[in-house]
């Protein structure tokens, strides 16, 4: 690349797919030594899908109990790599220190609930989201160098009739 400064950036689940990809200890590493890169992720679940929970589950009692139907409807429902999207997979336990070549990384986590105003006073709801805050959040990785976590208030906000 001509550019050295680029910007890669995630959302959702490309959000864990770009970070991973710079990821310093990855097979077939960027070998570019001079680009600087600025990585932006959004909404990413980097604690593992909170909807996903029952197919992390490692237990060999969980598949017995439900005749291997959990891993077939995840199987079904998200593709072959069904597990890596789970709390319990490497992928997500493991994320790993950036290359060197990432100059700065910012995770953007949305709070995506629905606010309602009632004579109360506003109350949030957790029922519009594409992924909770705590399905964003990761210690291992909001805590890394580099990292500057900002949140936005992405959710609605309406009275309530």
């Amino acid at each position: 690349m001509r550019n050295k400064q680029n910007h890669v950036i995630g959302h959702s689940q490309g959000a864990l797919v770009s970070r991973k990809a710079l990821v310093a200890a990855r097979p077939n590493p960027m070998q570019d030594k001079e680009a600087q890169l600025r990585l932006v992720t959004i909404s990413g679940p980097f604690s593992g899908i909170a909807s996903a929970k029952q197919c992390g589950s490692p237990t060999l009692y969980m598949r017995v109990l439900t005749l291997g139907l959990v891993e077939q409807l995840c199987k079904i429902v998200s593709g072959d790599k069904w597990y890596e999207i789970t709390s319990a997979s490497d992928f997500i336990r493991q994320p790993g220190d950036l290359r060197d070549q990432v100059q700065t990384y910012l995770k953007i986590n949305t709070d995506e609930r629905v606010c309602l105003l009632s004579q109360q006073g506003w109350r949030c709801t957790e029922k519009d989201y594409t992924f909770s805050l705590e399905e964003q959040r990761f210690a291992p990785i909001d805590k890394a160098p580099l990292v500057q976590n900002v949140e936005i208030k992405a959710g609605q906000r309406g009275n309530r009739r």
